[in-house]
């Protein structure tokens, strides 16, 4: 795990959220108030953090511990979360604990990140908290691909096969659920060597093939904005959208103190040989629309920062795009 170092007073920047409709990464400067750097809130008996497992983990294991003491909860991987269905995960908290991993016992897991508080969810696709209202029969989400056609409650997944005619996708959760027999259905061609598949509900396992011939191996299913390509063997972030917005990130990561300048960029995709890009901060035009893909940003004080890209092609396509 990585401790952070002491340093007097010092400023820290850190992801904490994303914004859902706006497609926006958030920024917080939080100023620390003594000679530790602080990190979020520390967890209280009876509180309950979940983890959205929207990368198809078998199982997810919450590891928690104290930054100051470096107390531990239990041994790692940490304890098993109670899985909550769709696609949530639970985890009864203890006493005193400022810090979280999640992780899934197999060699993946999330950075060190800071315990949100109580009721919060973390989204393993977005690297992201929000609030979550267990009572609610709705999955928190911090951001997805922007997909009008999809029906409410449903899933696409996508699959880039150049050198093959059609693809059957089969997906399943376990032996007694899946989406149908082997070899799957049978997916919509939607361009040159894409194909699309609306899932009637969320698996955490795929396996794509040619009517079951050529088969890839189990995979665990990405989620949305992604698309397997059987050419590379790999997931790559794919976006519906006829202007495409792609890599919208920062060039420093996360944290960063006060002053430093942070340079985000994106890459569009479209048809029209114009595309246009205007970046916000917090609801305001921090930079208008142009031909330029970057945007340099420098905090200059504490607070909390909604950085936005919006897109516009010569077609009069537009395209939003939230940080990951």
């Amino acid at each position: 795990m990585k401790t952070l170092s002491k340093r007097a007073l010092g400023l820290l920047l850190s992801v904490l959220m994303l914004s859902t409709m706006i497609a926006a990464g958030c920024y917080s400067v939080i100023a620390a108030t003594t000679d530790e750097e602080q990190s979020g809130a520390t967890s209280v008996q009876g509180e309950t953090v979940y983890c959205k497992n929207t990368k198809g983990w078998g199982d997810v294991y919450c590891y928690m511990w104290n930054n100051s003491s470096q107390t531990k909860d239990v041994a790692w991987p940490g304890t098993k979360m109670n899985n909550e269905g769709n696609n949530i995960w639970s985890y009864n908290v203890k006493n005193g604990f400022d810090m979280i991993i999640f992780n899934n016992n197999a060699g993946d897991q999330t950075s060190d990140l800071s315990y949100a508080g109580g009721a919060q969810c973390f989204d393993l696709s977005t690297n992201s908290w929000s609030v979550y209202n267990p009572n609610s029969t709705t999955a928190p989400t911090a951001g997805s691909v922007n997909n009008p056609t999809t029906p409410p409650g449903s899933f696409s997944v996508y699959c880039r096969a150049k050198s093959w005619s059609s693809v059957s996708c089969y997906m399943w959760n376990s032996d007694k659920d899946s989406n149908a027999s082997w070899p799957g259905v049978t997916m919509t061609k939607v361009d040159e060597g894409l194909f699309e598949y609306v899932a009637p509900k969320q698996f955490s396992k795929v396996i794509f093939s040619q009517g079951g011939n050529s088969q890839t191996s189990d995979l665990d299913n990405k989620g949305s904005g992604y698309a397997y390509n059987v050419d590379t063997n790999g997931w790559e972030e794919y976006d519906p959208n006829d202007l495409q917005l792609r890599d919208f990130k920062g060039d420093m990561d996360s944290p960063q103190y006060i002053g430093s300048q942070i340079t985000f960029s994106v890459t569009g995709k479209s048809k029209s040989n114009v595309i246009q890009y205007q970046f916000s901060v917090n609801g305001s035009v921090a930079q208008a629309y142009s031909t330029s893909s970057t945007f340099a940003w420098t905090a200059d004080k504490a607070g909390t920062f909604k950085i936005a890209v919006d897109a516009k092609d010569g077609d009069g396509n537009t395209n939003k795009k939230e940080l990951t």
